[in-house]
């Protein structure tokens, strides 16, 4: 990945800031105002935008909790574990992408300084004109129309080892 960007990944935010401070737990009213811990677009997209990149939080753990979005997850540099519907433990590491239906639910263990994440929270009418691009036996066609039709389905993540794939490392470079 490009050192300058990453440099700018690694920026600390104001929310990390008070987590090294002492505050040791997520600030649950940055992400919902909803009793249950459904992460809400509204609070982390512009209005009017389809799809929003942020940065993973880091130095807490991020208790389970699920989107009212899709979310990829791409690992920049360092390493993360994610465990998924509650049984499936992922190790993301660097290069490797995580796709997040609306119905799977999520849990982070705490990500050390240099453990870069970024999150594409994206709206599921973003995929409307790619959806008609992919061919049909596809697993990630099959994810995107679960996803955006709201069935239940068994594939409520899909994982991608993308270390060595030079054009998802530019597309995604290119993206932040």
């Amino acid at each position: 990945m490009n050192a300058e960007l990453l440099a700018s990944l690694r920026t600390i935010t104001d929310e990390e800031k008070a987590l090294l401070q002492g505050n040791t737990s997520i600030q649950k009213g940055i992400y919902t105002s909803k009793k249950d811990f459904v992460i809400d677009n509204e609070r982390l997209l512009a209005k009017g935008r389809l799809i929003e990149i942020r940065p993973h939080t880091r130095f807490a753990h991020f208790p389970k909790h699920r989107h009212n979005y899709v979310e990829m997850v791409y690992m920049c540099a360092g390493s993360t574990t994610h465990i998924i519907n509650d049984t499936d433990r992922i190790v993301l590491e660097a290069g490797d992408l995580l796709f997040l239906s609306q119905s799977a639910t999520q849990e982070i263990l705490p990500a050390g300084e240099d453990d870069i994440a970024v999150n594409f929270i994206i709206l599921p009418e973003f995929f409307d004109r790619p959806l008609s691009m992919i061919e049909r036996d596809n697993v990630l066609r099959d994810f995107l129309i679960s996803t955006l039709s709201g069935s239940g389905s068994r594939i409520t993540y899909l994982q991608f080892r993308a270390k060595d794939i030079l054009p998802i490392q530019n597309l995604i470079e290119n993206m932040l």
